[in-house]
């Protein structure tokens, strides 16, 4: 088998396994929180006179049922402070 023929025939094979997944692929469910999430995180540094800025970030997130798929909906609020 040439280099050419073998390329050919294990990207058909590759072809073949993919065409077989996709159908399991789209009628699996991907599981998400029914409930509202909160993230957040915390970024402090220090400044070379002893104070610190500190920021942090938050998110408020959740996640609805659009048509066939998924919805991500939320905000972020943002507070900073020197100390």
């Amino acid at each position: 088998m040439t280099g050419v023929s073998r390329r050919i025939a294990l990207g058909g094979s590759f072809a073949g396994l993919i065409g077989l997944a996709a159908p399991v692929m789209a009628t699996s469910k991907l599981h998400v929180p029914r409930e509202p999430m909160r993230l957040s995180r915390t970024l402090i540094r220090g400044l070379s006179d002893g104070n610190r800025i500190e920021i942090r970030r938050d998110w408020q997130v959740a996640f609805a049922s659009q048509g066939s798929g998924l919805a991500i909906i939320g905000h972020q609020g943002i507070r900073s402070t020197l100390k």
